[in-house]
């Protein structure tokens, strides 16, 4: 419920922005979970704009796993980047373009390969 309110001032935010025409913006939400769908708290979440002098937004997933992130941009269709990483996991990286002011994506980290990881050190 807690992340319910948190979306609302986002969410005017964002809207105020589209309409005053001067910058847009996205608000990317979603889950962070493992490979057996348990939720996975503290990922780090990362949206960067692609091009262009935009600030790139960082973010923790909740114990849940739920996300919310927000970056500002131009207001037309835009190039950008997530990029989830936790301890234990493979990183995820995502290029997608922006469709409006709010996406929705949930991730499933996959488990670092304790072979691999030997075998690099």
């Amino acid at each position: 419920m807690a992340t319910g309110r948190k979306l609302v001032p986002v969410a005017a935010a964002l809207l105020v922005l589209s309409l005053t025409g001067c910058e847009g913006g996205t608000l990317l939400v979603g889950t962070i979970t493992d490979a057996a769908g348990k939720p996975v708290a503290a990922a780090t979440i990362t949206l960067d704009v692609v091009g262009g002098n935009f600030s790139p937004a960082k973010e923790w997933s909740t114990q849940e796993g739920a996300y919310h992130i927000h970056v500002v941009h131009a207001p037309e269709r835009t190039h950008l980047v997530v990029t989830v990483s936790k301890d234990g996991f493979e990183p995820f990286t995502k290029k997608f373009l922006s469709k409006g002011t709010y996406e929705h994506l949930n991730v499933k980290l996959k488990p670092v390969d304790p072979v691999n990881v030997r075998a690099s050190q």
